[in-house]
């Protein structure tokens, strides 16, 4: 059997060894019961895999356009730097 919480194996035990959480045996557990024991602990505001991906997602491609302007900036700077010594040249 898992805990519904963290999805550990517990075995035949009522009450998981590893996040503390209330492992109910008989077919019919009361999942009103266990999502408002759980509303307020850091294991039940867990977010679903499919939310954590877009926000990585989303991270990621925030990263992606600070790269990029900080590469395009540093192309801008070298672009007037040459330009001054053109006109420093001539």
């Amino acid at each position: 059997m898992k805990c519904p919480r963290c999805r550990c194996e517990v075995g035949n035990q009522s009450i998981c060894p590893y996040c503390g959480g209330t492992v109910y045996i008989s077919s019919g557990w009361n999942t009103t019961e266990y999502s408002r024991r759980t509303a307020n602990t850091a294991q039940g505001s867990r977010r679903p895999p499919s939310e954590t991906r877009n926000i990585e997602r989303k991270l990621h491609n925030l990263e992606m356009k600070v790269h990029m302007l900080l590469v395009l900036q540093g192309g801008v700077l070298a672009l007037s730097v040459l330009a001054l010594l053109l006109i420093a040249l001539k």
